[in-house]
């Protein structure tokens, strides 16, 4: 989680990724009350995540991958930061 100098109260706690978005799809309970959209939207998520960390690896090894998220709940999916970069994704 980001939580440099954050002016707003942060929620501390670590999010997971599974690591292939096709068995999550697959080993994900579904049931009558789940929306489509939400399940696509975390397997989304979690593809994007694959891809900002090989970019990281190859690129910006000096960089890491973080999130942000209020108390209230506003948040944002992706930061990145290093030594030359801070790129907030959403």
């Amino acid at each position: 989680m980001f939580t440099r100098k954050a002016k707003r109260a942060t929620v501390s706690h670590p999010k997971f990724y599974f690591f292939d978005t096709g068995l999550y799809n697959a080993l994900r309970p579904k049931g009558p009350l789940d929306r489509p959209e939400e399940i696509a939207g975390a397997t989304l998520e979690g593809l994007v995540a694959q891809h900002l960390l090989a970019w990281i690896d190859l690129r910006r090894p000096d960089a890491s991958l973080y999130y942000w998220r209020t108390r209230s709940g506003s948040e944002v999916d992706f930061v990145l930061y290093g030594k030359n970069i801070f790129r907030a994704i959403e």
